[in-house]
């Protein structure tokens, strides 16, 4: 599948791309990665730290799926609001999803720090702002609850909003604990601080099944790589062979503009990472070099040639909905994009492993907090490999649906803010 389309910032202005051959051997390991792509490279960076043997396996270059589609705002906010999620899933499985990528946005940051790597990490605040005034009861309910769960987190309403950040929408929710950073960059990076680790990466490769088993797989010229674990770390893209999980998630697109360069007295207070309630949402933040990079707009995904001949359209409509929001005079677009994402019922994850499936663990299925879910992913795979215990596995299991009826209560729109 063709995930994304149109010329990603992180790509036009982004360091040199890792450069990796095709397999062009039969091999042995221990953990196969198929996925280059954030997830991929982080899953690579935490098993690689254990000194597992580890190897990465991408059909396409690396990194080139939907990583470089990513407006990257490390955000622990889901798409689907705490009240709701409640109601879905039930009371301590939400507060306890919620803490998860709230840690989780703590621990990358933390990971970027300790292997210096040089991805334009930089923490900000977030607002989760009000669309219209019809929001703003749900929006305090989700800021009582959050408190409940020890976020750190303040309700402004309109006013207080304004004269804090010049942002035009009926109240927000304040949050101290949010991170930006080049998701390209980051995924590079962590790839190759796996390699020198001992992981090995290959790129276009791709890799197909063998009769009679899951952890054994065939490239096209006839190499086999047999592995005591294999990861499919592919995102949004649930391979051919894996049938019955097909229906779990439901594909949509969403675009993404990136301004040229304002100068720094034109940007918003503090560049605050911005989304807003509604379906479909608007989402926005600045780069380093005061860039504006602007998404939402989503449709369901039909196929890519309809995707990307809407870019134009889209383009248009995101810079119209972001001045609304703030006010900021012309602004020239650099490039502009689209990808396409995940929706799942209850806006969460599948991660972990199925019984159809033997020797296999998965990462599929996320949306706006791609890279947040990405690291719980890493970390809970991580720890099955090694035989320890999660406490929140069975939150993100293939088996959830079954243990919680209300799971099917609605469903969510899993967008591409990180």
């Amino acid at each position: 599948m063709d995930l994304r389309s149109g010329k990603s910032l992180w790509i036009k202005f982004g360091r040199d791309p890792l450069i990796r051959p095709p397999l062009d051997k039969s091999i042995r390991c221990q953990v196969l990665i198929v996925g280059s792509g954030i997830t991929g490279a982080l899953l690579a960076s935490h098993l690689a730290e254990q000194a597992l043997d580890v190897v990465v396996v991408d059909r396409r270059d690396i990194a080139l799926g939907s990583t470089p589609a990513s407006t990257a705002l490390l955000q622990y906010d889901l798409d689907t609001p705490l009240v709701k999620l409640r109601k879905k899933i039930g009371r301590p499985q939400a507060d306890a999803a919620y803490r998860r990528s709230r840690k989780a946005v703590s621990d990358l940051a933390e990971l970027v720090q300790r292997l210096d790597l040089d991805c334009d990490l930089a923490q900000r605040p977030s607002l989760f702002l009000a669309r219209n005034e019809k929001a703003l009861p749900l929006l305090r309910a989700e800021n009582r609850a959050r408190l409940e769960v020890g976020m750190e987190v303040e309700f402004l309403d309109g006013q207080s909003l304004r004269r804090q950040f010049g942002i035009r929408r009926p109240g927000a929710i304040l949050s101290r604990i949010s991170y930006e950073v080049d998701p390209w960059s980051l995924t590079n990076q962590l790839l190759h601080a796996a390699e020198y680790l001992g992981a090995r990466v290959f790129a276009r490769t791709a890799l197909l099944p063998v009769a009679g088993g899951h952890r054994s797989l065939r490239t096209a010229s006839g190499r086999v790589v047999v592995a005591d674990h294999v990861v499919w770390a592919t995102g949004y893209e649930a391979p051919q062979q894996f049938t019955r999980l097909k229906h779990l998630c439901q594909l949509h697109s969403t675009f993404v503009v990136a301004t040229q360069p304002v100068p720094a007295s034109r940007l918003w207070p503090r560049q605050a990472l911005m989304w807003e309630t509604g379906s479909p949402y608007l989402y926005a933040r600045a780069t380093p070099h005061g860039r504006i990079v602007i998404g939402g707009k989503d449709e369901p995904f039909q196929n890519p040639a309809r995707r990307d001949a809407l870019i134009p359209k889209k383009t248009q409509q995101l810079i119209r909905a972001f001045q609304r929001l703030y006010p900021i005079g012309p602004l020239n677009v650099e490039t502009a994009w689209a990808g396409t994402f995940a929706q799942t019922d209850d806006g969460l994850p599948f991660i972990g492993r199925t019984p159809d499936y033997p020797g296999c663990h998965f990462a599929l299925g996320y949306g706006g907090n791609g890279i947040t879910f990405s690291l719980v992913a890493a970390q809970i795979i991580r720890d099955a490999i090694l035989g320890r215990p999660d406490p929140e596995v069975e939150i993100f299991s293939f088996n959830r649906d079954s243990k919680s009826p209300r799971t099917r209560a609605g469903s969510s729109k899993m967008l591409i803010r990180s």
